[in-house]
């Protein structure tokens, strides 16, 4: 059971929360095609001076929320796929009460 003085915390931490959102483009450097590259969308979490990264223990690194935007998904605003990403990776949804700003 979730505590009243937890749920105001938690209330306090998204309505403090800053949420930059931005792509990344890499290309497929094990590719047979030259010309495939990865597109992802990523967020860039900010509480204060804390800034959210996870780490990722299969392949042993760190890195911001989010994924990559897959092949039938081009269509879809950009918001929806790192809110679907960050649910998939975090089991939470900032979109609530966040401050938003898009970056690119």
């Amino acid at each position: 059971m979730i505590s009243k003085n937890s749920k105001e915390r938690r209330k306090k931490l998204h309505s403090d929360m800053q949420l930059f959102h931005f792509c990344a483009i890499s290309k497929l450097m094990d590719s047979s095609k030259p010309e495939n590259y990865h597109v992802a969308t990523k967020a860039f979490v900010r509480n204060g001076e804390d800034i959210l990264i996870c780490y990722d223990a299969n392949n042993d690194t760190w890195d911001l929320p989010g994924g990559r935007i897959g092949r039938g998904e081009f269509g879809i605003p950009l918001e929806k796929i790192l809110d679907r990403e960050i649910i998939e990776e975090l089991g939470v949804s900032f979109w609530r009460n966040s401050t938003f700003r898009r970056t690119c």
